[in-house]
């Protein structure tokens, strides 16, 4: 078994780093993910304050109830994870250039989201 997974990092290097780098970021966003939904958890009076916080883009696309802000942070490293692994698999198919993009594009979305929500959770963590 270890010897296929050496043998498939060395014939696929860049996949064998994304495959890393999208478990790395799966196990931060759902580690985050998971103290955000249980700090927002904790009781509704604060989520009013909470919300006025919240960007409106965000706010539209999850919706105002606690249940659904709850399971969207539960929810979504999985669905970062699904994402940018189909991703990882068709970057075997692309050459040069636009390879080069869609791996920066994935790596600049993953840090992304590791930083809005670990601001997220500092500004949770005020209000506890």
């Amino acid at each position: 078994m270890l010897r296929k997974l050496k043998r498939f990092a060395r014939r696929h290097p860049d996949q064998a780093f994304l495959l890393l780098f999208n478990t790395g970021i799966f196990t931060w966003l759902q580690t985050t993910g998971l103290l955000i939904a249980s700090k927002l958890g904790l009781d509704s009076v604060r989520f009013a304050e909470i919300r006025a916080l919240i960007p409106d883009w965000l706010r539209l696309f999850v919706g105002d109830h606690l249940g659904k802000w709850q399971s969207f942070f539960g929810s979504s490293p999985i669905g970062w994870f699904i994402l940018s692994m189909i991703l990882a698999y068709f970057i075997r198919f692309l050459r040069g250039l636009t390879k080069a993009v869609v791996m920066i594009i994935i790596i600049a979305v993953g840090v992304y989201l590791i930083f809005k929500n670990q601001q997220l959770l500092q500004l949770l963590n005020t209000f506890g």
